[in-house]
C-alpha cells in the first residue's frame, strides 16, 4: 500500500506539465508574431530549427519531457505564418479605366462626407485580383450611402494604391488595421460608378452583417432612436452611434460595455442557460445547445476578437465541466489567445485583443483574491479586531455589489497598463461607474 500513495502526487505532477506546457505554447507563439512585425522577412527564421534539435538532445539528456523541444518550431512556424500575412500579394498600384466589384458588408458615412465600404471579388480592368480592397468614394463620385448594400455588383474608373503603415509612433497604422480587418490594398478616386443590380437579387456575401441589418431594423421598429444604444450593445456596431456619445461612454470609463466583450458573452449564456433549465432541457442536450448558440453569436457579431476569446473560453469550459475535470485558469486563457491567434494572427497587435486578454487575465488573477478579502468570514481566525470589524462591515454594506467592485477593480487593474500605452489616458474613476454599469448591462443585453 505504501508503494502506491506517491500515485496521486505523480498524477498531480503530470497534470501540472500540462498545464504548464500550453501557455509556453501560446508564449512561443505569440513572440514569433511579435518578431515578424520587427524584423526583415527571409528564411533567417531556419535556424531556429537548430536550436530545437539542441533543446531535444538537452532534454533527452535531462529526462524531461521532449515536448517543450517544439516551442522554437512553434515560433519559427509563427514567424512564417505573419510574414505571409504582413506581405499580401496587390496589384500594381495606379488608374484603371474599368474597376469591379462586389461590396462585402454595410458601407459607413464618414464624418467628413465619404463613403468607406470593403469590396470583394475585385477586376482590374478585366484581371482578377485576389482578396478585398478598402474603396473610398468622394461626395463628387454621385454615389450615395443608401444605394450601396452587401453584395452590390458595382463597376467605376478610379486608382489602386498600396496602403502605408504609420510613419511614427504617434500616428494610425491604416495598413495594419486593413490587414487586419482582411484587406489587402485600397481603391479610390472613383468615377461613373453605377451599381448593377438591386437589394433584391443582390447575393448574401457578409451573412453577419445581412442578420445585424435585420436585427438593427426590427430594433429600430421597437424602439426608434434609442435602438442604437441596443445594437452598440448587443453587437458592437459602432457606426449607428453618434461620435460624442462614444466619446462620453469613453470618458466615463464604461466604453468595454459598448463594445462586445466577455461580459456579454457571459450575460447572454447565463440568460441561454437560465431559459434552458427553465424549459426542462436535460443537461446533455443544455451544453451542445448552448455552445451552438453562442458560437453563432459570436459570428453575427463580426468576430470580434474579444468575442472570439471569450466564445473559446467558454466552450473549453462547458467541455471540462462536461468531462468532469476542473479548469486552470492559465491554459484556458493560453488555449484561448492562441486559438484567436491561429486564425488572425495579426491581432496580436490590436488594441480590443491586448485589452480584452489583459482584462481576463485581472479578473482570473486578482479577482479570488480581492472577493476573499472583502468576505471577512472567509477567514473567521483573521477576521478579529480592528481589521476584521472593517472587512465585515464592508460585506455587509456591499453584498453583491462587493462582488462586481471585485470584479470592476480586477478588470481595470488589468488593463492600466495597456490603456495607458494606447490611449494615454486612464479613468480611474470608472471604477465607481461601473458599479451602476455593470448590473444594469446585466439586465439590458439580454433584454435586446
Amino acid at each position: 500500500m505504501r508503494n502506491r500513495k506517491p500515485e496521486p502526487l505523480q498524477s498531480r505532477m503530470a497534470e501540472r506539465e500540462q498545464s504548464r506546457f500550453i501557455p509556453l505554447l501560446a508564449l512561443a507563439y505569440g513572440t514569433g508574431l511579435w518578431l515578424a512585425m520587427r524584423t526583415v522577412a527571409g528564411l533567417w527564421p531556419l535556424w531556429l530549427v537548430a536550436v530545437a534539435a539542441f533543446l531535444w538532445l538537452a532534454l533527452r539528456l535531462g529526462r524531461k519531457p521532449l515536448r517543450y523541444a517544439c516551442l522554437p518550431l512553434v515560433a519559427m512556424a509563427a514567424l512564417f505564418y505573419a510574414q505571409g500575412a504582413l506581405q499580401p500579394v496587390m496589384p500594381p498600384e495606379g488608374a484603371y479605366s474599368r474597376i469591379t466589384a462586389t461590396v462585402s458588408g454595410n458601407p459607413v458615412l464618414r464624418s467628413s462626407g465619404r463613403i468607406a465600404l470593403t469590396v470583394c471579388q475585385v477586376s482590374l480592368d478585366g484581371e482578377a485580383q485576389p482578396g478585398k480592397a478598402y474603396l473610398t468614394l468622394s461626395e463628387d463620385s454621385g454615389a450615395r450611402v443608401d444605394d450601396l448594400f452587401d453584395g452590390a455588383a458595382i463597376e467605376f474608373s478610379g486608382k489602386a494604391y498600396h496602403p502605408q503603415g504609420k510613419q511614427n509612433q504617434y500616428d494610425f497604422d491604416f495598413r495594419l488595421w486593413l490587414l487586419q480587418n482582411g484587406i489587402h490594398y485600397g481603391l479610390t478616386g472613383s468615377r461613373g460608378l453605377v451599381v448593377l443590380n438591386t437589394k433584391e437579387t443582390a447575393p448574401w456575401v457578409d451573412v453577419a452583417a445581412r442578420i445585424r441589418n435585420l436585427c438593427a431594423n426590427r430594433l429600430d421598429t421597437l424602439m426608434g432612436e434609442q435602438s442604437a444604444l441596443a445594437m452598440r450593445m448587443l453587437l458592437g456596431e459602432e457606426d449607428r452611434m453618434p461620435e460624442e456619445q462614444q466619446l462620453a461612454f469613453q470618458k466615463a470609463g464604461v466604453m468595454h460595455l459598448m463594445s462586445v466583450s466577455g461580459l456579454h458573452v457571459a450575460l447572454l449564456s447565463g440568460a441561454l442557460m437560465w431559459l434552458l433549465k427553465r424549459l426542462a432541457i436535460r443537461k446533455a442536450i443544455r451544453i451542445p445547445v448552448l455552445a451552438v448558440l453562442v458560437v453563432l453569436y459570436c459570428g453575427v457579431t463580426g468576430f470580434a476578437a474579444a468575442s472570439v476569446r471569450a466564445t473559446v473560453m467558454l466552450l473549453l469550459l462547458l467541455v471540462a465541466q462536461a468531462s468532469g475535470r476542473k479548469p486552470e485558469a492559465l491554459t484556458t486563457l493560453s488555449a484561448a489567445a492562441l486559438f484567436v491567434l491561429i486564425f488572425k494572427p495579426l491581432d496580436l497587435f490590436s488594441a480590443g485583443f491586448v485589452l480584452s486578454f489583459s482584462a481576463m487575465a485581472g479578473i482570473l488573477f486578482l479577482y479570488p483574491r480581492l472577493a476573499r478579502w472583502l468576505r471577512a468570514d472567509a477567514e473567521p481566525k483573521r477576521a478579529n479586531g480592528l481589521r476584521g470589524q472593517i472587512r465585515r462591515g464592508l460585506t455587509r454594506l456591499l453584498g453583491r455589489p462587493g462582488q462586481i467592485l471585485a470584479v470592476s477593480l480586477a478588470a481595470q487593474a488589468g488593463v492600466l497598463l495597456p490603456t495607458a500605452e494606447y490611449y494615454h489616458w486612464l479613468p480611474l474613476y470608472g471604477v465607481a461607474f461601473n458599479l451602476l454599469a455593470v448590473p444594469l448591462a446585466g439586465l439590458l443585453v439580454p433584454l435586446y
